[in-house]
Parts: structure tokens; C-alpha cells; sequence
């Protein structure tokens, strides 16, 4: 699926001779935004239908499932560093809207257990946490993680653990400084599966 920055405007793509084909509209949920987005497998992979997680206007993880919410976060997640400048017509003068670029949750299986664990940076006050939102015997629930580096959180990714084991996340973190916080440094800090 790609999405513009607005609410709602989703075109499906599939395959068509070896090329993507755009296939009509897709209707996801009423919020969902392309600035922050995931697909996971909440449940068992030969049973469960995958799931949208997003970040919406206002900070919050969504998840959603054939475009009904599932779950909505209670506390802000995301808050990238990067903006997207959009050029908006309005009665002939083009106004400037910026949309902040939300890092992009990670569908990954954090336990072996076949079940995806959802992980989004939380950003508020640069302290380098992480959210783990996981299905417990009833329903999704949340756990906080200090990653124990601090700054922001720009990007989450992860390696594929060999033979069994455990996956290895990478984050990219940013660390500003200066008077106005203008400048920085970039780390990029991977776990060890033990």
C-alpha cells in the first residue's frame, strides 16, 4: 500500500508481470497517516490476519485490523526528528504545512514464540525509550524498555538471530546538542541476543 501525508488516502498495489500495479483504493483506518507505519502478526502466523500499527496526528500507536481499531495507546509514542514541507494550494496562494516524519514501528518476534511484539521509540524527552506493546493472555498490553543510551530515537530495525536464536535490534539515535539543539550526533547501537 502507499499513502500522501492526509488521513485516509490509501492506493493498493499488487503484482502485475513482475511489476507493481496500482489496483485501486484501500480502505484502512479513518487516522492512518504513512509517517510512522508497520504491518504485524498479532497472533499465530496460520491464524491470524496481519495488522496496520501507525502513529496518528495526535502521538498515539494504533493498531488496526481490516480498518477497525484494535487498540489505541494511552500515552505518546513516536515524535520524529525529520519534517516534510507541503506545498498546500488555498484560494490561489500556496501555504506551507509541515508534517513531522513519526520513525517507523518494528514488527518483530522478540520472544521465539511465533507472535510478533510491536517496538516504537517514545522520544518525549530524549531519553531513549522504547515501547513494547506484546499479546498477553488478555489481549495487547505495554511494556516500557530503557534501550540505556539517551537521545532520539530516528529509526528501529533488526537482524534475523541464526538457527533460533534470539533477533538483534539496530537503532539509530540522535544526540543533540548546541544552544538551540541544532546539532548532534548520530549513533547506531545494536543488541547481543545472550
Amino acid at each position: 500500500m502507499a499513502a500522501r501525508f492526509s488521513r485516509g488516502a490509501v492506493t493498493r498495489y499488487v503484482f502485475k508481470d513482475k511489476d507493481l500495479a496500482a489496483s485501486g483504493q484501500a480502505r484502512p483506518h479513518d487516522f492512518f497517516r504513512l509517517t510512522g507505519a508497520t504491518f504485524a502478526t498479532l497472533g499465530p502466523k496460520d491464524k491470524a490476519p496481519r495488522a496496520l500499527a501507525f502513529i496518528d496526528e495526535q502521538n498515539r500507536l494504533v493498531i488496526a485490523q481490516g480498518g477497525q481499531e484494535l487498540w489505541r495507546s494511552s500515552a505518546s509514542v513516536g515524535r520524529g526528528l525529520a519534517q516534510a514541507r507541503l506545498e498546500i494550494m488555498q484560494s490561489r496562494t500556496a501555504v506551507d504545512k509541515f508534517v513531522r516524519m513519526e520513525p517507523n514501528p518494528l514488527a518483530v518476534d522478540l520472544d521465539g514464540d511465533g507472535i510478533q511484539e510491536i517496538v516504537v521509540p517514545v522520544n518525549d524527552e530524549e531519553a531513549g525509550r522504547l515501547v513494547v506493546v506484546f499479546l498477553g493472555p488478555t489481549g495487547l498490553r505495554t511494556q516500557v524498555v530503557a534501550s540505556g543510551s539517551e537521545g532520539v530515537v530516528t529509526g528501529l530495525g533488526v537482524v534475523p538471530g541464526a538457527d533460533g536464536a534470539a533477533p538483534s535490534l539496530v537503532m539509530a539515535l540522535v544526540k543533540r546538542s548546541g544552544l538551540l539543539r541544532t546539532g548532534g550526533d548520530t549513533q547506531l547501537i545494536m543488541t547481543i541476543p545472550e
